[in-house]
């Protein structure tokens, strides 16, 4: 099974202050502005993301492009996938888990929320496995009407299997209305394994 791996270094911050000018909530206020940072993300990420098998691995000092944005154009499973890079590429400055927080929903970042909030979860014992992974495997996503299921079992940093479950959902309201947005996350078990 093949899953889109992004590879982007930190070299893409350029018109980051751009970006972040039009944002509320994690999400671009006009089209224009979507559609101006979609295209310059596209061209950049042409030679950026490649498509590799899950056994093969990203260095945690790549990095993931900080730029990343909600935008009703990924599917649901793409959601997860970015999620999974920003969170297996996390470095000590938590961009992988900014841009988790990103694609969180209203509901999602309401409950979690603010982003330090939200850093300290995912960095308690249920959630740290996350945290620069050594590898994924997503079984096929099931997706009624605005909502989606995603399961994904993952190898941590010791070894251990550990099946979480994403629950996503298609937001209707402005400003990210039409994204598929992270509702929450869940253990769904954990299996002890030995060192990878």
């Amino acid at each position: 099974m093949k899953h889109l791996l992004f590879k982007f270094g930190r070299r893409n911050i350029f018109g980051l202050g751009l970006v972040l000018i039009g944002t509320v909530s994690g999400c671009l206020l006009t089209p224009v502005q979507q559609a101006e940072v979609a295209k310059t993300m596209m061209q950049q990420a042409k030679g950026m993301i490649e498509e590799k098998a899950i056994k093969e691995e990203t260095r945690p000092d790549q990095g993931v492009d900080i730029l990343l944005m909600p935008n009703p154009e990924y599917s649901p499973a793409q959601v997860v996938e970015i999620q999974l890079a920003a969170l297996k590429n996390n470095d000590r400055t938590d961009d992988g888990i900014a841009i988790v927080f990103r694609f969180a929903s209203s509901a999602n970042k309401r409950s979690t929320g603010p982003l330090e909030r939200f850093k300290g979860i995912i960095k308690n014992p249920h959630y740290r496995p996350l945290l620069n992974h050594l590898r994924t495997s997503l079984d096929p996503i099931k997706i009624a009407g605005n909502e989606a299921v995603q399961r994904v079992t993952l190898v941590d940093t010791i070894g251990n299997e550990i099946v979480y479950l994403f629950f996503l959902s298609k937001q209707l309201e402005a400003p990210c209305a039409g994204c598929w947005m992270t509702d929450g996350v869940i253990v769904e078990g954990i299996t002890p394994g030995q060192t990878a």
